[in-house]
């Protein structure tokens, strides 16, 4: 028995950390008010920035009666600041973050929440919710997103800020070079041991991410697989070449059809391995993983799954996330990875979304739009896939992410779960 548990939170493809707290929902058309030139008074000098919260507007003062006013997104209710300050400079997208008295403000108000209403609290990120249960002895993030563990690639993965790292303890995050192929035996080994190393440090785990099939490793297990092998990679990258990916999953149908079913006949990284393991062992990858179940460790992990109900919603927060990474530098981090000479597209790290699509646009001449386009179709297929595998999971404690008290549900749906009936621990 324990005294504390791990707790696993799940975010779908367009929600993750970064993007909850840094991409407010913004209408994406204002029509003909996204910018006007309207009457209006000041005694101000000309250039100076008026920002009105209750209606949504900025104006800049031209003088002689004169502003252009701009529709905006404001800060919810509780976080309105107000006052005069000077700008002084401008740049093209500025980093922002909340300066240490805003946290301390945003502290506050979770607790003057939480007296309001008994057993809510609101946070903003996985950071919060691990700052909350402070006071229960506190908590360390380990992340379970296959991208994050690579270095150099902070953009595309919306990889939490040096401050947001230095707040709260993170693992598996920056571990590896891109080109190492991260897989899921290795997350649950990894996560496993940080998990025990953790809790014997006295706080709660707090599982992060979205990456499905290495929740399923941890909490299933996986039989005994054979470790990527490079010779036969290498051949098999070479029939690929000269034959087509769809040859070689039709040969993948032959041998091993359940895998193959499940299988797009472009999805090379999968075929390949699937390939790969067949020709190292000849038995079909699908028999590794129907006898993984039988080799389950004997714990349990509550899941807390933030799942949008409204798809329209969830779209738009995924156009709005991947144009956010556009503006940021993504097509620039691309190209920054290419000229290192040591990696190439069928790299599972240069497999990520965003990544993958960016590396092909380069290599055949598209517009960032184009670019930007593509990845946001992949992005919402990579969305679906995650909560239809989400909802396979019955145990699950859904918190809606598009509701207006998401992120406070998160958090007593967390605390409930943390102080639920024990279980047992992990074997050591």
């Amino acid at each position: 028995m324990i005294a504390r548990r791990a707790l696993l939170i799940f975010l779908t493809a367009s929600i993750t950390a970064p993007a909850l707290a840094e991409i407010p929902s913004v209408p994406r058309d204002h029509g003909a008010r996204t910018r006007q030139i309207v009457p209006f008074k000041s005694n101000e000098q000309t250039g100076t920035i008026f920002i009105s919260n209750a209606d949504r507007t900025l104006h800049v003062w031209l003088g002689n009666g004169k502003a252009v006013r701009y529709s905006i997104s404001v800060g919810r209710e509780g976080f309105v600041w107000t006052g005069v300050t000077y700008v002084g400079r401008k740049a093209k997208w500025p980093e922002w973050r909340p300066p240490a008295e805003m946290r301390q403000r945003i502290s506050r108000h979770q607790v003057d929440r939480a007296e309001r209403v008994p057993g809510m609290v609101t946070v903003e990120e996985p950071v919060a919710l691990a700052e909350a249960l402070q006071a229960q002895g506190g908590a360390e993030i380990i992340s379970m997103d296959s991208a994050l563990v690579y270095r150099g690639m902070d953009i595309g993965t919306a990889k939490p800020s040096r401050a947001e790292l230095a707040q709260v303890p993170h693992h598996l995050i920056d571990t590896h070079e891109p080109t190492h192929s991260y897989s899921a035996a290795e997350f649950a080994k990894d996560a496993a041991r940080l998990i025990a190393e953790v809790r014997a440090r006295g706080k709660t785990p707090l599982l992060v991410g979205g990456t499905m099939l290495y929740f399923k490793a941890l909490t299933e297990g996986l039989d005994d697989m054979p470790p990527s092998d490079p010779q036969v990679r290498a051949e098999l990258q070479q029939r690929a070449q000269a034959e087509g990916w769809p040859a070689l999953h039709a040969q993948l149908q032959r041998v091993d059809p359940l895998t193959a079913q499940r299988l797009a006949p472009q999805d090379s990284q999968r075929i390949g391995r699937a390939l790969e393991v067949w020709t190292l062992t000849g038995r079909p990858l699908s028999a590794f993983h129907q006898a993984s179940a039988t080799r389950a460790p004997a714990w349990h992990i509550p899941v807390l799954s933030l799942e949008p109900q409204d798809r329209a919603w969830l779209h738009a927060r995924i156009a709005q996330r991947f144009e956010a990474m556009m503006a940021q530098g993504l097509v620039h981090e691309v190209r920054t990875l290419r000229a290192r000479g040591d990696l190439h597209p069928e790299l599972p790290s240069m497999r990520c979304v965003g990544y993958r699509q960016a590396w092909q646009g380069l290599d055949e001449g598209w517009s960032e739009a184009a670019m930007a386009e593509r990845g946001i179709f992949a992005t919402r297929q990579l969305a679906k896939r995650q909560l239809t595998w989400l909802r396979s999971l019955p145990d699950r404690q859904m918190v809606a992410a598009d509701a207006s008290d998401a992120l406070a549900q998160t958090v007593q749906a967390a605390l409930q779960a943390l102080h639920g009936p024990k279980t047992q621990s992990a074997p050591r």
